[in-house]
């Protein structure tokens, strides 16, 4: 059985999947954490991203599972 995202989680995935990344939900205090490093704040984070808007564009990204811990996603 397929589990409903949470509703900013919902948004965040179709912000990417239209290409519309300045509505993304995110607090000024956003940290990202990948296996490249973390990113701190919503300003750095949108920095980077927008720095390389046409990499990050044009994919579909697909929740195929989702780990739930507390109130993360």
């Amino acid at each position: 059985m397929k589990k409903e995202l949470p509703a900013p989680v919902a948004r965040w995935f179709a912000c990417w999947n239209s290409g519309e990344i300045d509505d993304l939900p995110i607090t000024e205090d956003f940290c990202h954490t990948s296996p490249f490093g973390t990113i701190e704040t919503k300003v750095r984070y949108m920095e980077i991203v927008n720095k390389n808007r046409t990499s990050f564009l044009g994919n579909k990204l697909s929740v195929l599972d989702q780990i739930v811990e507390g109130n993360n996603v």
